[in-house]
């Protein structure tokens, strides 16, 4: 773990939520709360759990 105030102390988080945001947030509209985790959910064990 990284002293606080660190830069790189969630760079990976931060990086994996950009990515998330970029490639699957931004392009789809979502009706309800449900549909949205559930395509989350389907990207994360598809693109980063192989």
């Amino acid at each position: 773990m990284s002293a606080v105030g660190s830069c790189a102390g969630n760079a990976a988080a931060e990086s994996f939520f950009g990515v998330l945001t970029r490639e699957r947030v931004n392009r789809h509209n979502y009706r309800t709360r449900a549909e949205a985790r559930a395509d989350i959910f389907d990207y994360i064990e598809r693109c980063h759990n192989p």
